[in-house]
């Protein structure tokens, strides 16, 4: 077991416990009920992936399979689209830098693009395959990609993270050649000393030398 400093293969579960706590210190009470408010009827083709939203201009970043739909969040309509992102999981914004970031999973690179006008700047490739999970880290000014594929990935979560501090630990289950299950917990930490308030447990697998498999 392992806190706060992980090796490589505790990477991916280990910030992924991060974020789950982030979302989570919003401090909503525990018994906080939650409607359906709007619903707006997107279409276009395309799967869909991870959501990322811009509150400050009403915004939201929709991944499409080989674009990126930006709507507004008020009303349902669309604001403008991001192309030439093939296999895009996710967005990371960066307002500080007026940039976003989008993790395309088949293209094994990131696209850099304006934040006002949706823009593509540039394509930066990443030294892994799949790039998923994407976050602007602002106190480092550092953009993360986490890159590989998941048999399951299953999230508990407990509690709000209310606390003095936090404490996230994760550990290797089993590390095979081709199969590897991890887990971890999140905790704050406070008066009543740790609280959990996410797990999660995670299968890797792992795909060497296989043309045939498309991420």
């Amino acid at each position: 077991m392992s806190e706060v400093s992980v090796k490589a293969s505790q990477v991916l579960l280990f910030v992924g416990t991060l974020v789950l706590a982030s979302f989570a210190a919003s401090g909503a009470p525990s018994d906080a009920a939650y409607g359906i408010a709007q619903e707006h009827l997107l279409g276009g083709p395309g799967g869909w992936d991870l959501l990322t939203a811009d509150p400050d201009h009403q915004r939201l970043f929709i991944a499409r399979s080989d674009r990126v739909m930006v709507v507004n969040t008020a009303d349902g309509s669309p604001v403008g689209t991001i192309p030439d992102t093939p296999g895009v999981h996710g967005v990371a914004l960066a307002p500080s830098l007026g940039k976003g970031f989008s993790s395309n999973g088949r293209g094994d690179d990131v696209t850099v693009f304006d934040l006002q006008t949706l823009k593509p700047l540039e394509t930066i490739g990443v030294k892994g395959q799949n790039p998923d999970v994407i976050l602007f880290e602002k106190a480092s000014g550092r953009l993360l990609t986490f890159n590989g594929l998941t048999v399951e990935y299953k999230i508990n979560l407990l509690a709000p993270a209310k606390g003095e501090r936090f404490a996230f630990r994760s550990r290797v289950v089993k590390a095979g050649r081709t199969i590897t299950v991890c887990e971890g917990q999140a905790l704050a930490i406070g008066p009543r000393g740790e609280v959990p308030v996410a797990t999660m447990i995670c299968t890797l697998i792992a795909v060497v030398n296989r043309d045939h498999v498309q991420h």
